[in-house]
């Protein structure tokens, strides 16, 4: 397979359908100077909004990556995003919740969704997400995968995408085991559809 960036053309329409399907699901896009380095040095995320440098080249697949570390983030946390989804504060609140809410660790919390979400915020879950939010925008996944630095280099970029196309990638386990999608075993058991069909798009 061949990971190719699109044309100008195709990326201009590409990041509107994003924005329109992220405004939808309550995720903000902005085009402007960023407000501080974020971990990616074309976005910036705060709470519900993507920062979008508009001094360089878009990187289509940074802010979907960006918008599913917004999405698979429980709603309680969100407001603590400003840059880094691992900063300190988010990771003490996380802490203080699960010290409050997290009692059985035989069940790993599968009583609590919010403990269950919180188990599942990962890089892969992120990943996961963009693949099926890029199929609901019409967008061709290959891009999220054409700036290869974000994936550790084109040949981990290549397997990523192969085994998200095989409904094979762990980050989908992610998100069904926080109730997002549904693994394809389980869909068929239950009458729903796989990944990458969502169950819903944004988290508890």
């Amino acid at each position: 397979m061949t990971i190719q960036a699109p044309s100008q053309h195709s990326c201009n329409d590409y990041f509107n359908r994003i924005r329109d399907f992220l405004a939808s699901i309550g995720i903000t896009v902005l085009l402007q100077p960023l407000p501080k380095k974020g971990f990616f040095s074309r976005t910036y995320i705060s709470n519900t909004t993507i920062f979008v440098s508009e001094n360089s080249d878009i990187s289509l697949g940074e802010v979907l990556h960006e918008a599913g570390h917004i999405a698979t983030m429980p709603s309680q946390f969100r407001h603590l995003i400003d840059g880094d989804i691992e900063a300190p504060e988010i990771l003490e609140a996380i802490k203080q919740y699960l010290d409050e809410h997290f009692h059985d660790q035989l069940s790993c919390g599968l009583e609590d969704p919010t403990c269950r979400a919180i188990f599942q915020i990962d890089d892969p879950a992120a990943t996961a997400w963009s693949y099926a939010a890029a199929l609901e925008c019409g967008v061709p996944t290959e891009i999220l995968f054409c700036d290869h630095e974000s994936f550790g280099g084109l040949k981990q970029s290549r397997e990523i995408h192969h085994m998200l196309s095989l409904n094979a990638y762990i980050g989908i386990n992610s998100l069904a085991a926080s109730g997002m999608t549904c693994q394809r075993t389980a869909a068929k058991f239950l009458g729903k559809k796989p990944f990458p069909h969502m169950e819903k798009w944004m988290q508890i």
